[in-house]
């Protein structure tokens, strides 16, 4: 394939590869092969070369980390900028049970006098929480959750994320939240080299994917495959009337969002909802999830129950109970802190 000749043909370029790389990496459905993809890539790395005043932010080639950037180079933090949002992420409120469930149904339905309510039912991703901007349809800043109204800049390491699009298909102004997250397949996979070269393994996907985040260098967050999943527009309401026209709007723009999302209109449908994440169709999943999000759908409603200091009215959190099994306490050692005092450490059979 030859290199664009003109800046059109290279834009051109550059937003099929982006297109492409959304496919693979958030649909799982490529429609290209191999082959044809890294013709592709060459031609937009030869066009690049030769004409460097072309490259746009938003480039496939500007993340750090891909074949695509062979003439990109990254240069490792010193720190994190902190980031003060207008609109403060809260945490949710947790139930664990059926009853509680239905304390939460009939609270909703007292704050809306008993109108009719849908809700939208998204898995909750165990991941890390972030918070992305688009500009005009360019991503330009993205942040941790922090205590929810201060994060960190950490647009340079979020841009290493394959799925998360550095330009969407319309040039609107968003702020969206959602995870980051690692697959199973792939958190076992660095655990086995860990393992291999002596060094030791991380404990769970969530904490790897949070510590990648959290790294320097770039560089070093790019050889960590991570993922992402938004279910969240700041001020939603001003681009739709329901949330669960947003989740369909935000894919659309070529964000991931959850194929796993639902919507119900009663407390049976409610129920028999939750009760369908049986084990079974948990693990299945490629990722670890902890529960389900629910969420009044209509944002008038939403606007109506308002929110605590901590937690909107709107939303809660069902937790799946935690899982229980039997091992065998193979010994004990002792755990010597920094202040000298003395800890007895259990020595379990992993299960």
């Amino acid at each position: 394939m030859k290199p664009p000749e003109n800046h059109d043909a290279y834009l051109a370029l550059a937003a099929e590869i982006a297109e492409h790389d959304r496919r693979y990496y958030v649909d799982a459905e490529p429609t290209i092969s191999d082959y044809e993809y890294d013709q592709r890539a060459a031609a937009l790395r030869a066009a690049e070369e030769a004409h460097p005043d072309w490259v746009v932010s938003w480039s496939p080639s500007q993340r750090v980390g891909v074949d695509l950037s062979a003439t990109i180079t990254a240069v490792p933090l010193s720190g994190f900028a902190k980031v003060v949002r207008e609109v403060p992420m809260l945490s949710l409120d947790n139930t664990y049970d059926e009853a509680e469930l239905d304390a939460f149904h009939e609270r909703v339905m007292k704050g809306l006098g008993g109108a009719d309510v849908e809700y939208v039912i998204e898995p909750k991703i165990d991941g890390f929480g972030i918070e992305l901007t688009y500009q005009k349809g360019v991503f330009t800043l993205g942040a941790t959750r922090g205590d929810g109204r201060v994060g960190e800049d950490v647009t340079a390491n979020l841009r290493t994320v394959r799925g998360l699009p550095l330009k969407l298909s319309d040039e609107v102004d968003l702020v969206v939240r959602g995870e980051v997250f690692m697959r199973r397949d792939d958190f076992r996979r660095i655990n086995e080299e860990r393992e291999a070269a002596g060094d030791e393994p991380f404990k769970n996907p969530r904490n790897l994917a949070a510590g990648s985040i959290k790294l320097l260098d770039p560089r070093q967050v790019a050889e960590r495959p991570m993922h992402a999943i938004l279910y969240e527009v700041v001020d939603g309401e001003q681009m739709a009337r329901s949330h669960w026209e947003i989740l369909r709007l935000i894919g659309e723009l070529g964000l991931p969002v959850s194929a796993h999302n639902t919507r119900v209109g009663s407390r049976e449908a409610l129920h028999q909802a939750v009760e369908s994440w049986s084990e079974e169709r948990r693990d299945a999943l490629p990722f670890d999830v902890d529960g389900l999000v629910i969420k009044v759908s209509s944002f008038d409603q939403r606007s109506e129950l308002g929110a605590t200091s901590k937690f909107p009215r709107w939303a809660i959190a069902y937790k799946f109970p935690a899982r229980q099994v039997t091992t065998v306490v193979q010994g004990l050692g002792i755990n010597v802190g920094r202040t000298g005092a003395v800890t007895p450490v259990a020595m379990l059979e992993p299960v």
